[in-house]
């Protein structure tokens, strides 16, 4: 008689144990969907951020770029419109301000070199007013 009950004192222990298995990974299966349906709300865009100060009038060139700015993944809700997203397009161009290290980087931060007046040592712009005439 008391090995029946250790028998079935074993079984509803291990029935228990196998319940409780069966009910964790279902429990872990959904937390698995409900992070993968989070997860898929933030998108993620590839932008580029100034990886050390970048001082007013630097030249980007091909040799040069890769050692100021970085491509980084962000939320894309967090990218501005016009943010720099190939490093090619500013290849050529100035720096038009000083910008700060982990700046997110937009084409606008970067002007075009007048290479007339590169050259010239003292540039001077020829106009005049209408009260001159």
């Amino acid at each position: 008689m008391k090995t029946d009950k250790r028998q079935n004192h074993s079984k509803i222990r291990l029935g228990s144990a196998l319940a409780a298995l069966v009910a964790s990974v279902a429990v872990f299966v959904v937390m698995l969907q409900i992070e993968k349906q989070m997860l898929s709300d933030y998108e993620r865009g590839i932008v580029y951020v100034a990886s050390q100060a970048i001082p007013k009038g630097l030249r980007m060139t091909e040799q040069n770029v890769g050692g100021y700015i970085k491509q980084v993944e962000m939320d894309v809700k967090l990218i501005p419109a016009k943010a720099l997203r190939n490093e090619e397009r500013i290849c050529g161009m100035i720096a038009a301000g000083n910008l700060d290290a982990g700046a997110v980087l937009t084409e606008g931060m970067f002007e075009n070199q007048n290479e007339i007046t590169d050259h010239m040592a003292e540039p001077v712009i020829a106009g005049f007013k209408a009260e001159d005439l």
